[in-house]
């Protein structure tokens, strides 16, 4: 008699850890871009700002109210439709990002053995009150990536929870945070649910993100 424990439907993570050297080859850079933000230049491309989620608003037309979800108690209703934005910039191109940072993400994308477009980009620029709550691109792109350019915490939504059987086998429960420093790189499913939490550290945060297309 024969017996194997199979593993079926697992998920692909691609993690990329960078060289510690690659943080000083990509300082100036990472200050012009802070340098850009103070004087307000980078407003524009800045597309996940505060994270607050957008209000439901009472004013919808009746076919509206009908598929949304409204008490008619008067209770605060939030969405996170749309992916949280409250500041809809215009997306980013590839060749708009300074050239060290710029050649850093192309090369971790071309790695990875399948054929990838670039859907969509923007530059995340968060302090330590800032949140990201939990979200998916599934229907914006195939993949998702986010390059740290500072330190930064990402948490990831586990697809196949199953409490139980958790504890035996995968050890993982519902979700896992991973930590990032510079350099850093994510690109995962973009069904898999995804935020960032707020933080105590007294810095900002910068991070380039955006979707992937297979061809």
């Amino acid at each position: 008699m024969e017996r194997e424990t199979v593993d079926f439907f697992r998920t692909p993570y691609f993690l990329v850890k960078a060289d510690k050297k690659f943080a000083e080859e990509i300082s100036e850079e990472v200050k012009d871009i802070l340098k850009k933000k103070k004087t307000k230049k980078f407003d524009d491309l800045i597309n996940y700002k505060n994270y607050a989620s957008n209000k439901i608003r009472q004013d919808l037309k009746d076919d509206q109210k009908r598929n949304a979800p409204i008490s008619s108690l008067g209770f605060d209703t939030y969405t996170s439709v749309g992916g949280f934005l409250d500041n809809d910039g215009p997306e980013i191109e590839l060749e708009e990002l300074p050239s060290k940072i710029q050649n850093h993400l192309d090369d971790n994308v071309k790695a990875i053995p399948l054929s990838l477009d670039y859907e969509s980009m923007w530059l995340n620029i968060t302090y330590n009150n800032d949140y990201n709550r939990c979200h998916n691109h599934k229907d914006q792109a195939d993949l998702v990536f986010v390059l740290y350019l500072t330190k930064g915490t990402l948490w990831l939504r586990n697809p196949n929870h199953r409490p139980k059987l958790d504890r035996f086998y995968s050890h993982m429960g519902s979700s896992v945070s991973i930590e990032f420093n510079i350099g850093d790189m994510i690109i995962f499913p973009s069904d898999i649910d995804h935020w960032v939490e707020p933080y105590k550290e007294n810095y900002t945060r910068i991070s380039i993100a955006g979707n992937l297309r297979i061809n």
